[in-house]
């Protein structure tokens, strides 16, 4: 799959467009997810995570429920038989980006910045998702 994620995001106007431009200019690796996924399925999911993601008001939650909402609001302008892929771009230094596209137009309908509980340590999770 040719695509170029730099030029996606630039025209996309995302919230985290700009960060993960950035980042993709120093990234080692892109990692594109070949399986497409249906809007329904990932409306049901990502609408589950922006309800769950109100629960808390750290910089971090407040900053992925921000870019959540603006990744549902997009799956739900797209036609019902959309089918909608993903890249992710590992920060060398924590966490990374996945990037959701819609390759059929090289569209991109959204970027989380995404921290994996097994990426740092216990203490550290905790001051991102619970207020001091």
């Amino acid at each position: 799959m040719e695509l170029n994620l730099t030029t996606m995001l630039g025209q996309s106007g995302l919230i985290e467009a700009d960060n993960v431009a950035r980042l993709i200019e120093t990234a080692e690796q892109i990692d594109v997810e070949e399986t497409l996924a249906s809007k329904a399925e990932l409306l049901t999911t990502y609408r589950a995570r922006l309800a769950h993601l109100g629960q808390f008001s750290t910089h971090h939650a407040t900053r992925l429920q921000r870019a959540t909402a603006e990744f549902v609001a997009a799956l739900e302008q797209l036609d019902d038989e959309a089918m909608i892929a993903h890249a992710r771009i590992d920060d060398p230094i924590l966490g990374g980006y996945v990037v959701w596209f819609v390759p059929s137009n090289a569209v991109a309908i959204g970027a989380l910045y995404v921290i994996g509980r097994s990426e740092v340590p216990a203490e550290v999770w905790q001051s991102i998702w619970e207020d001091p």
